[in-house]
């Protein structure tokens, strides 16, 4: 069974805190940390009943769930095998959160968050040594693998592999 297609969309930073509180364990740390929330987002109560209201979420047994994209975004989110954030010493730029059978890209937006999933065989190393070019010079670039280990990884020539070789 394949999973719902997620076009690329915003998040409220409320809603990205509500999807994060859903499966919390240290994928769901480790991205709230990254893009600004505390560790352990306390989900606006508001936020479920405003996406049943949208058809973003459904209940069952008395919980209310997200569904479609919103569903495949908190799994990737809450259950990543690896994330890799490209930014400068004091700003992220994007999260890659590398999930079973698909990549996220997330970039911080006002109010919240912009995703918009990768194809699962994207090359992750690739894509974020594109987007180091981009922030030039002052490009930091940290992997974060499933063993809880957070590495810096140095910008410049072949990024790509090393982020790739630490993905492994």
């Amino acid at each position: 069974m394949s999973s719902p297609t997620v076009p690329a969309t915003r998040l409220t930073t409320a809603e990205l805190a509500w999807l994060l509180s859903l499966r919390p364990g240290a994928a769901a740390t480790l991205v709230a940390t990254a893009l600004g929330l505390p560790p352990d987002p306390v989900p606006d109560p508001a936020v479920p009943a405003r996406l049943l209201a949208e058809g973003r979420a459904q209940e069952r047994r008395g919980e209310v769930l997200p569904r479609d994209a919103d569903l495949v975004v908190g799994d990737v989110l809450t259950g990543a095998e690896a994330l890799v954030s490209v930014g400068t010493s004091d700003a992220l730029v994007a999260l890659l959160a590398v999930g079973r059978d698909r990549v996220l890209l997330v970039a911080p937006a006002p109010g919240g968050v912009e995703v918009a999933a990768l194809a699962a065989d994207v090359g992750v190393g690739e894509t974020a040594a594109a987007l180091a070019a981009r922030v030039g010079c002052d490009a930091v670039v940290m992997v974060a693998d499933g063993r809880g280990a957070i590495r810096t990884v140095p910008a410049g020539d072949g990024l790509a592999g090393r982020v790739a070789e630490l993905l492994r």
